[in-house]
């Protein structure tokens, strides 16, 4: 058995939010269905997927065809060509007034861009828009980096949400 790990974030929405634009990327709103190739890929790259790229792809197009998928605040950075390099889906829990981002992430080939903070600082926008007073986030226990840029954006650490694992060495009847 192991012990696995997240790191839990929360920022106060209370404050006015800075707008940053990345020459050459726009963000706005994933177009859905009809952008699923270059959404999946990103999502696929930024977090080194082992399954098979039609799997995942397909796997995306049925999650965008659900009822849960929250489609209007599925936010991407989009560049001329229309490769996705950042991404990220807000929540909105209305009891609570709070938002939630997951997923967050960057295909490796544009990472350290500054693609990442123009989409997180758009989805913050919107939710502060539609009422939420703050948002949370989690990352995994190991992963520094995106630890470092969750704090740079006014994120505090507050929590750390553990998990057990077993792995079986045969398969279950």
């Amino acid at each position: 058995v192991e012990t696995v790990a997240d790191m839990f974030f929360v920022r106060s929405l209370a404050a006015p939010l800075p707008s940053l634009e990345v020459p050459g990327w726009t963000v706005r709103r994933c177009r859905g269905a009809g952008e699923v190739q270059p959404r999946a890929r990103a999502q696929y790259g930024a977090f080194e997927s082992t399954r098979p790229m039609e799997v995942y792809v397909q796997r995306f197009l049925r999650f965008m065809q659900s009822e849960a998928y929250a489609g209007a605040l599925d936010l991407v950075a989009v560049d001329a060509d229309g490769q996705i390099g950042a991404f990220c889906i807000a929540w909105q829990d209305t009891q609570t007034c709070r938002g939630h981002l997951e997923p967050v992430g960057t295909h490796p080939e544009f990472q350290r861009q500054g693609l990442a903070r123009a989409v997180l600082l758009e989805a913050l926008r919107r939710l502060q828009a539609s009422g939420m007073r703050s948002v949370s986030v989690l990352t995994p226990e190991g992963n520094a980096p995106a630890q470092a840029f969750y704090t740079s954006l006014g994120f505090e650490r507050v929590g750390r949400l553990g998990m057990f694992q077993k792995h079986l060495d045969r398969a279950l009847p």
